[in-house]
């Protein structure tokens, strides 16, 4: 006997969107790249004026949905959280990407070994990531505020990890920064 699927209605609002997003838990910023896209979809709804019990409209619950699917994938992700490969050889270099669009910016290092072998190994330490705020900021201004962000990780993470570098270097696409 075949059942017949029926689609469950799920009524989502600004305050449902709101719990969802807090329950992520991330203290070093691993769901980074997704927390963005559904605090990006929260901010929309704030400038639509949606109060905290109106259904959302289809548009926003189609992205959340889509943001839903890809926060749930994330309970499948796992890396070794030791930031020192068995076969180190020297001091790490610390290795820190930035960047910032209209939306968002952010900044994600990463400690970088020389390994027994000759060849490199990268070692994920963080991302951070901030949304734009709601007046308008230049792309320039927005990438200058993530080459801070990213300056304040490497301090931060020199000051926590207690590990002397051989290096540091911050990677940029903008001009500005780079200047």
């Amino acid at each position: 006997m075949q059942q017949s699927r029926r689609a469950i209605h799920v009524k989502l609002t600004k305050c449902i969107v709101l719990s969802k997003l807090a329950s992520v838990f991330d203290p070093i910023g691993v769901a980074a790249a997704v927390s963005v896209n559904a605090k990006i979809v929260m901010q929309e709804l704030w400038q639509l004026g949606i109060s905290w019990d109106d259904e959302l409209p289809q548009r926003v619950c189609e992205k959340w949905m889509t943001l839903l699917e890809e926060m749930t994938e994330l309970n499948t992700v796992e890396f070794d959280r030791s930031l020192t490969p068995d076969d180190a050889n020297g001091k790490p270099s610390s290795v820190v990407f930035c960047d910032a669009s209209k939306k968002a910016f952010g900044a994600c290092p990463y400690l970088r070994w020389l390994l027994n072998t000759g060849t490199f190994g990268v070692k994920f330490v963080a991302a951070k990531s901030r949304l734009a705020p709601l007046e308008e900021l230049s792309i320039p201004h927005l990438e200058l505020q993530a080459a801070v962000m990213a300056s304040r990780s490497v301090k931060s993470i020199r000051e926590e990890v207690r590990l002397a570098f051989e290096s540091r270097q911050y990677f940029s696409d903008s001009r500005v920064v780079i200047a």
